[in-house]
């Protein structure tokens, strides 16, 4: 037997409503975030070599340039900064935030510098196909839960 909700006022009727909305669209979310930490490939020698290279060359942000450093100075590390186990660090975020797509590039065998051998690039990048955390799909995949949120 349902429930009188004569009672109700449109407010609150509405708020109902809006809450219901808004438990949906957190619940959404929560599976899209719980899609996105799949744990993510741990990144070779070789990409660690390739990132550091190219993060202290003047082709990279001073974000980044900034974050090559402490690493250098044993702050941080290349595999954590990868794998994202850095995460939390203000540094590493600010430096994803202006070359994330350079490291995926650089990562997945992209020329270090301003190499512009589209052969070579393509060659480079056919040999790690793997999306990497920082990966455009993963990024849409944020925005696409950021843009729910927006409720």
């Amino acid at each position: 037997m349902a429930a009188d909700e004569s009672w109700k006022s449109a407010e609150v009727l509405a708020a109902e409503a809006a809450l219901g909305r808004a438990v949906r669209a957190t619940e959404q979310d929560m599976r899209a975030a719980e899609q996105l930490s799949r744990p993510t490939a741990e990144p070779s020698t070789e990409d660690i070599r390739r990132v550091s290279r190219w993060a202290r060359s003047p082709e990279a942000s001073a974000e980044t340039r900034a974050l090559a450093a402490r690493v250098a100075r044993g702050e941080l590390s290349w595999r954590d900064v990868l794998t994202g186990r850095a995460g939390a660090d203000a540094g590493v975020r600010a430096a994803m935030a202006r070359d994330r797509a350079r490291f995926g590039e650089v990562c997945r065998g992209g020329p270090p510098s301003g190499v512009d051998d589209a052969a070579t690039a393509t060659a480079a990048r056919d040999r790690r196909p793997e999306p990497r955390s920082w990966d455009e799909n993963e990024d849409e995949g944020l925005r696409q839960v950021l843009r729910r949120r927006a409720w």
